[in-house]
């Protein structure tokens, strides 16, 4: 489920980034900064990456972004949930 969730995140990124990447390079003015780009699409990556690491077994890319971005919290007793 895992999975999933983090490759949609990812192709989501990858495909908002690439859109305003190409309506940028056919305005005659620069809209965004180049760092704009390198954020989201190593984001997008990194996210896809994850996501696509967990159907193919080798699923520590996945545990790294879970321990990042899912409230690692710790419970001492199961009544506390």
């Amino acid at each position: 489920m895992h999975g999933v969730v983090f490759t949609t995140i990812g192709a989501a990124l990858l495909f908002i980034g690439t859109k305003i990447l190409i309506s940028e390079l056919q305005l005659p003015y620069p809209m965004a900064p180049w760092w704009v780009f390198v954020v989201i699409f190593a984001a997008g990556g990194v996210f896809a990456g994850g996501g696509l690491s967990s159907f193919f077994g080798k699923s520590w890319l996945l545990r790294l972004l879970i321990v990042l971005f899912g409230g690692n919290r710790i419970y001492s007793k199961a009544d506390q949930r």
